[in-house]
């Protein structure tokens, strides 16, 4: 009895002492498991923060200035100036070529101790080289569809998806390709006198609230108020696509592809017929931004295009005395 009970207890030593090694070796495994995963875990936020940092660093052709002072002088440096008392045809020094200065966001005090002549002259010089880039960009994707029409019978894969992506991006409902004219009556450029006329209008010549804070150019609205944006050049961009792609501005979209068919020139004019449902003030806010484009004889920027400007890459502002 006293043999089976020894012998007894020596098998529930080595029970406990197994079950204690499995436990060691079972933490052991938990630990080795759970050190791989969270390295793997670092490993990937640490590529999710880099790429969602990537993404919100602005482009090194952006240039971020922090006074009017320092926004004059970078424009001097460049040769860059708009003589509004020009009248209609007439070109400045600049030859119709504006440099590729694209201001990131106004300056506090835009143009605040400037005449108003000055001021003028200096929100469009900001907004315009803007425009003129998001024309650009909707420009070659017009002309990367019409490209795409000329062998519609012999599509690859990659072009019927590009024209799925460019129909969802300007809201093609039910888009199929044989209906490719409908993507360009929504692909193409806005007049860079109309652009120019809302943003006046819209953001009171840089000197709105939404315009300094919120780099609101065009004044889009939501529930809680005029809508902030990450840079100037993307409410430019959202402006531009807001008009191409929202069913409300249809009747612009028609009167802009009626200028084509007919070889005309896209007029800001005669397309802002086209924008009654963009403000709440209907037919008198097209008769003011009518009035604008007019008055500062607007309409001579239509032709203009950008300059290349290599300089403006990582420079330094100069300091104006």
């Amino acid at each position: 009895m006293l043999k089976q009970s020894l012998f007894s207890k020596k098998i529930n030593l080595y029970v406990s002492r197994a079950i204690i090694v499995s436990l060691l070796a079972l933490c052991c495994i938990l630990y080795a498991v759970v050190a791989t995963k969270k390295f793997k875990l670092d490993d990937f936020l640490f590529s999710k923060a880099s790429a969602t940092s990537f993404k919100a660093e602005r482009p090194p052709t952006f240039v971020q200035v922090a006074t009017t002072k320092e926004l004059l002088a970078l424009f001097d440096k460049h040769g860059y100036d708009l003589d509004l008392s020009l009248a209609k045809g007439i070109v400045e020094k600049n030859h119709g070529e504006v440099p590729a200065i694209f201001l990131a966001s106004l300056p506090n005090d835009f143009a605040k101790t400037l005449t108003i002549k000055e001021k003028k002259s200096l929100f469009l010089r900001t907004i315009l080289p803007l425009v003129l880039e998001a024309n650009a960009s909707i420009d070659t994707e017009r002309k990367e569809v019409l490209d795409i029409q000329k062998s519609l019978d012999q599509l690859t894969k990659t072009q019927k998806k590009r024209l799925f992506d460019l129909a969802k991006k300007y809201r093609c409902r039910h888009f199929k390709v044989e209906n490719i004219s409908d993507l360009l009556r929504k692909i193409d450029v806005i007049p860079v006198a109309m652009a120019l006329a809302q943003a006046v209008e819209e953001a009171g010549w840089g000197q709105s609230h939404a315009a300094r804070l919120k780099n609101a150019t065009h004044g889009v609205t939501l529930p809680s108020g005029v809508k902030a944006y990450e840079s100037l050049a993307v409410s430019v961009n959202a402006y531009m696509r807001n008009l191409n792609a929202n069913p409300a501005y249809k009747k612009m979209r028609d009167i802009r592809a009626c200028l084509r068919e007919n070889n005309q020139d896209l007029c800001g004019i005669k397309m802002m017929d086209g924008l009654y449902h963009y403000s709440e003030l209907r037919h008198t806010y097209i008769r003011k931004v009518k009035g604008h484009i007019r008055y500062n004889k607007l309409d001579r920027f239509d032709s203009y295009q950008l300059a290349s400007c290599d300089s403006v890459l990582d420079m330094e502002i100069p300091q104006k005395s």
